[in-house]
């Protein structure tokens, strides 16, 4: 994964090592590995914003995807990977929201 990949996640999450508190910036310690831990972070968000369904949908569409993946199961196995979740979600916003 790329730090460009690592930027696009962070934007999608608002990571941007600040919180706001009475119009001031004020940093946070708040650090984030792009492990399992933050792909479950990132799950939530998805979810709450509803595009999981959109990036699973996208993953199982991605061509080297549909010819390995032949199963739902696999592909959840698949994602459940920390390098293929980031690659995976870093691909597709470029294509959502950059493209």
């Amino acid at each position: 994964m790329t730090n460009e990949d690592k930027k696009l996640i962070a934007d999608y999450m608002g990571w941007d090592g600040t919180t706001t508190i009475e119009g001031y910036a004020i940093p946070t310690p708040e650090i984030h590995y792009f492990d399992l831990n933050d792909a479950g972070l990132i799950v939530k968000e998805m979810v709450k914003r509803g595009d999981w369904e959109g990036f699973v949908a996208f993953v199982e569409e991605t061509p080297e995807n549909r010819e390995s993946l032949i199963t739902w199961n696999q592909l959840i196995a698949w994602l459940f990977s920390a390098d293929n979740f980031h690659v995976a979600m870093a691909e597709w916003l470029r294509s959502t929201h950059n493209g």
